[in-house]
């Protein structure tokens, strides 16, 4: 969403570079990879977060992942587009894993009912 504002989505590509320098903890998401990957801000943001995650995406996304990121072989391409509930991808620095999230005790009882 803040991409689509361009003044919105510098100052987004502006404070990942900051925090990517001084160690920050910092969490970008989108449900659309393409937002990082479609736009000059995307890419900046996308280039300077360290981690990657990434849930069950259909195959033409995934595969554009891939090419974004070249970790990514054919095999996590297959797991990112037939990722079962709660599985993941994530790269982080070049390192691929493989993963299995699951909601905390306390994280199930806040969404209870929504």
């Amino acid at each position: 969403l803040a991409c689509q504002t361009e003044a919105v989505g510098q100052l987004a590509a502006v404070i990942t570079k900051v925090a990517r320098k001084y160690g920050i903890g910092l969490v970008v998401a989108d449900q659309n990879p393409l937002t990082f990957l479609d736009s000059k801000v995307g890419q900046i943001i996308m280039e300077n977060c360290r981690t990657k995650i990434m849930f069950k995406l259909d195959a033409l996304p995934a595969q554009r992942m891939a090419h974004a990121l070249p970790e990514l072989n054919e095999l996590h391409v297959a797991q990112i587009s037939q990722a079962g509930v709660g599985r993941a991808v994530a790269v982080m620095q070049n390192n691929v894993c493989m993963m299995q999230v699951e909601p905390s005790d306390h994280e199930l009882a806040m969404l209870s009912g929504s």
